[in-house]
């Protein structure tokens, strides 16, 4: 996932060469995967290309920063980067696009120690597809574990915690399935390699919360917003392995994930291989991301040289 020749990035408060985004050589971040991202979707809308919730993915990435220290000693501000956003994608000439704000260490030595690294802020732009292929997913249990709270901040989305993710997804891969769910030490399921999750249980959404380790999502609180118009009612907790393979529903949710239904686990087909709720979820969401439900519409920030709406509160 590239810009291609020619692609711009936002480095450090300027537009440059994408070339020039690429970290130093003997960082800690290339060595030792010391820094945090976002992950946004542009769509497009009547209002030109639209970011979805620009202000709570700064948000979080400036939460994760303060976990991750010397990552939050940067000279740019939340509205800065929520700025430089608006001006790279702008500059992109995407109508459709994922956006990759990334706070890393681009100068520091071959040592681990962080303290002695430059953080720098940087803006990439490309277009994208989303993470997984179309269709009903089928998932496998990895045999990967998902590190604990006492391991690593789960409420931070940095680039060394993808490891232990990709690991699980390339076994997945390799062993014909799309995905994979990660479980945590006592054996609870807290998500996917790169989504979020929810089982539907009759009228009840139920999703591993936050004290699970499971990452605070965006798209997670979206749907957390818009289930009760759909008649669902949402709970966070604790997930067993046998309430996902017996639920009626299964379906995950993320930036390139969106709201996708999962047709199996382990070729156990979920529920009656029908998705109602998450059909009915994604069909608004996809409605509420290019703009055509104005009931969210605070949620799209427009990217265009007349509007900066920065989009509203997390739900």
């Amino acid at each position: 996932m590239t810009g291609g020749a020619g692609a711009v990035a936002w480095v450090d408060g300027a537009l440059q060469d994408e070339a020039a985004a690429r970290p130093e050589a003997w960082s800690p971040s290339f060595h030792y995967g010391y820094g945090v991202f976002e992950g946004i979707r542009v769509y497009p809308t009547p209002r030109g290309p639209s970011a979805f919730r620009l202000a709570e993915h700064i948000s979080r990435l400036f939460a994760s920063a303060r976990l991750y220290p010397p990552l939050d000693v940067i000279p740019w501000t939340e509205e800065d980067l929520r700025h430089a956003v608006v001006e790279t994608v702008r500059a992109s000439g995407h109508d459709a696009c994922y956006v990759r704000p990334v706070i890393h260490l681009h100068a520091g030595g071959v040592g681990n120690d962080p303290t002695v690294g430059t953080a720098r802020a940087i803006v990439l732009v490309t277009a994208w597809g989303g993470l997984l292929q179309a269709g009903d997913l089928q998932l496998t249990i990895s045999p990967w574990r998902r590190p604990g709270p006492a391991i690593l901040p789960p409420g931070a989305k940095a680039n060394g915690s993808y490891g232990t993710l990709m690991l699980a997804k390339a076994d997945a891969v390799r062993r014909g399935y799309d995905d994979a769910l990660l479980l945590d030490e006592a054996g609870h399921v807290v998500e996917s390699t790169g989504a979020n999750l929810f089982i539907r249980i009759g009228d009840e959404l139920i999703s591993p919360g936050l004290a699970q380790g499971a990452l605070p999502g965006i798209t997670r609180s979206s749907v957390f917003a818009l289930a009760p118009a759909a008649g669902l009612r949402v709970t966070e907790r604790s997930l067993r392995l046998d309430e996902v393979l017996g639920a009626d529903e299964l379906f995950l949710t993320g930036t390139g994930a969106e709201i996708r239904a999962v047709r199996t686990v382990e070729r156990k087909t979920i529920g009656n291989g029908t998705s109602p709720a998450a059909d009915q979820l994604a069909s608004r969401y996809q409605k509420v991301v290019r703009g055509l439900d104005p009931a969210c519409g605070d949620w799209l920030t427009p990217c265009h040289p007349s509007s900066l709406n920065t989009g509203g509160a997390a739900s």
